[in-house]
């Protein structure tokens, strides 16, 4: 590290390698695993920081959501976590979009790993979050929401939509829209027990595996394997006979490649 930057002090080189540990427990030091286990590589390279979010896509009007995210890579501490959230207009008002004056632009939210909503309408609705390390890196997470009215059968087959679709789409043009990239979302619920989602797009028909992996490096389930059509795709992972831990799920669709880390906390 010093013949990387000689400028280095012997804080700053311990607070590095603190900040670019593999996390074996839960975030941050706990008496079980210390910090982690030390990675040399990242240390002199850092892996780039992944703004993760882990919420709900569909909730009802009135009551509260929440958001977190439990974010990875990068040089830790994390220094700023800053929530949007926007709310979809619509021509002629109707009830399926926001009030006029509070719909159409970004609002921000709380400064901290948390965001809570309470949407008061029907709406189409999206929730940035950005993520800043020690360093001074950043990284932005977007989740596209739906908001239904309170009902037996609220969010029951609601249509998720990509993050990439073009603000203010219409209810039309959402329902009928293919993914225009591939996608792979953060598990909900994170941390899980014993299971979690994982949802992921296709913006085509491709050969598809999704493999998760514990903190070794070590294969334990095998989620998708095959051909699988374009559009919106979600995989359940049920953790009851693992440990708790770390553990991490890959998805690889054509040339993409992507990879993210959940918890099972028992």
């Amino acid at each position: 590290m010093l013949s990387d930057d000689p400028t280095y002090t012997p804080s700053a080189i311990r607070d590095r390698m603190q900040g670019t540990v593999t996390d074996l427990g839960l975030s941050g030091f706990d008496s079980k695993f210390g910090y982690g286990r030390l990675h040399a590589y990242h240390a002199l390279r850092p892996a780039p920081i992944d703004a993760s979010i882990s919420g709900p896509s569909c909730v009802v009007e009135d009551d509260p959501a929440s958001w977190t995210t439990y974010p990875s890579g990068g040089v830790t501490p994390y220094t700023s976590y800053e929530w949007e959230y926007y709310i979809e207009c619509g021509a002629g008002g109707g009830s399926l979009f926001g009030p006029p004056d509070e719909c159409g632009v970004w609002h921000s939210g709380s400064p901290s790993q948390q965001f809570v909503y309470t949407p008061t309408s029907t709406n189409y609705l999206r929730v940035r979050l950005t993520v800043t390390d020690n360093e001074q890196h950043s990284d932005t997470e977007t989740q596209f929401v739906i908001v239904e009215e309170d009902s037996p059968n609220a969010c029951s087959g609601a249509r998720i939509a990509s993050a990439n679709e073009p603000l203010n789409a219409t209810d039309a043009t959402i329902a009928a829209s293919v993914p225009k990239d591939y996608a792979l979302s953060a598990n909900y619920p994170n941390p899980f027990n014993p299971s979690t989602e994982i949802r992921f797009a296709l913006p085509e028909a491709a050969e598809v595996h999704l493999v998760v992996y514990d903190a070794l490096g070590r294969e334990v389930a095998r989620l998708m394997d095959g051909a699988m059509d374009a559009g919106h795709h979600r995989a359940t992972f049920d953790a009851s006979a693992l440990p708790s831990g770390v553990y991490l799920y890959r998805l690889t669709a054509g040339d993409f490649v992507e990879t993210r880390r959940m918890v099972l906390m028992k």
